[in-house]
């Protein structure tokens, strides 16, 4: 697996972010559909969603509703872009309607079930966040989930009062885990 450490400026909207930019595009190359329920302003996803009807995305529902509408292994990818705090979820997504909480661990479960499910048998998974756990958990409580090989690490500083974000790139190596 590649570890690699940058530096860049923190920026509300992480698809600009020249590091991350990079990678997703060496990794989209020419798959499709790429999928992304959190997309924001800037996603090159194929398939976007994001609640703020303002986003610029085709889709504007709950993340984890927008994933259980795909269908099994139709994914090359998925863009996992979460709201990483609470205080991320307000400011993104306040007076939209928001019915689940995304930092929570019950949501975040089940959008791994769920992008597991949809990312095709060698489809990529890039998720974003504070941690590099991406979308794998523990095998005995998701028997569902995908297994998934970890392929990369990308660690991005953004200076001494800012959390570093975490990218890590997985790839679908197994149908299920049984």
């Amino acid at each position: 697996m590649k570890i690699t450490r940058t530096f860049h400026l923190a920026h509300k909207w992480t698809f600009t972010i020249k590091p991350m930019k990079k990678l997703i595009k060496r990794y989209m190359a020419d798959s499709n559909p790429w999928v992304d329920p959190f997309a924001g302003m800037h996603s090159p996803a194929h398939i976007r969603n994001d609640l703020n009807p303002d986003a610029n995305a085709e889709y504007h529902m709950d993340a984890l509703e927008s994933l259980k509408t795909s269908h099994t292994d139709v994914a090359a990818g998925v863009l996992f872009d979460p709201p990483y705090s609470t205080n991320q979820i307000k400011e993104s997504y306040q007076g939209f309607g928001l019915a689940s909480n995304p930092c929570s661990t019950q949501y975040r479960s089940a959008m791994k079930v769920e992008i597991n499910r949809i990312v095709k048998p060698g489809g990529i998974i890039i998720s974003f966040g504070w941690n590099s756990n991406g979308c794998s958990t523990y095998k005995e409580k998701h028997k569902k989930l995908a297994r998934l090989e970890k392929l990369e690490v990308l660690l991005i500083a953004h200076g001494m009062t800012k959390n570093d974000t975490i990218v890590t790139v997985e790839r679908k190596i197994q149908e299920t885990l049984e």
